[in-house]
């Protein structure tokens, strides 16, 4: 390619100074780069990801609709059938579904004036919405890891309250009933936590608040969940 002369005695090298550096084949010719170009070219097309045959089908569509309701359907299933209390269940099933009155909320309907903060009662820099309080608040989300860690498992920021990124985990039998109450233990005591913060002036105790969760855990599953002989200590020690 470089040494070749082309048009007018020149060489495309010094014609193309830029290209030829760059070239990974500095000694190609031009019939091999437009063989290879012919080779490589592909029409552009669309394929449709729903099917493994990349064509649109009203089918593939309401395939799609089903396994999406269906994934649903099972987080809510969990979240009513476990060892936790009434309102700790239907308290998880509103904030996965965003509707817990945040300030965020309040301000947008006019209920709380402009004077009133809309900040995160912890770490008072984000507004206060469901998904930054209940999770995303740095704060917060340091509470979430403690518990994570608990049960030796790593994970990354989900992004929202939709809890599919926990019940979609794998776990051990015998300690399955015990982790479907874990995410609705925290969401309730955070929640509690940031009503006393912002109605009582309390200070947030998060270094405190991982431990009392698994405490909280453990008095659920000894009060409620039939044939556990293990202790509280020996939930909380898992």
């Amino acid at each position: 390619m470089g040494c070749l002369q082309w048009f007018n005695g020149r060489s495309l090298r010094n014609d193309f100074p830029r290209l030829f550096s760059v070239s990974m084949d500095k000694k190609g010719s031009l019939k091999f780069f437009y063989q290879r170009k012919e080779q490589d070219s592909i029409e552009d097309s669309c394929s449709w990801l729903a099917n493994s045959s990349g064509v649109f089908s009203v089918a593939s569509v309401w395939q799609m609709i089903k396994a999406a309701k269906r994934s649903m359907l099972n987080i809510s299933k969990v979240q009513w059938k476990n060892s936790a209390p009434p309102k700790v269940q239907f308290f998880s099933w509103l904030a996965c579904r965003g509707r817990i009155n945040f300030a965020e909320f309040m301000h947008r309907i006019g209920v709380l004036n402009d004077n009133v903060s809309s900040l995160c009662v912890f770490c008072k820099a984000e507004v206060e919405t469901p998904d930054h309080v209940l999770l995303l608040c740095l704060l917060i989300w340091n509470v979430w890891s403690v518990l994570v860690n608990w049960w030796e498992v790593k994970w990354v920021t989900p992004g929202s309250m939709l809890l599919n990124w926990w019940f979609g985990m794998e776990w051990r039998k015998k300690e399955l009933e015990i982790q479907k109450i874990v995410p609705l233990a925290m969401l309730w005591s955070v929640w509690k936590l940031r009503n006393e913060c912002l109605f009582k002036k309390c200070n947030a105790d998060l270094a405190g608040l991982g431990e009392l969760v698994k405490v909280i855990i453990a008095l659920w599953v000894k009060a409620n969940m039939k044939g556990v002989t293990y202790s509280v200590h020996d939930v909380v020690a898992i």
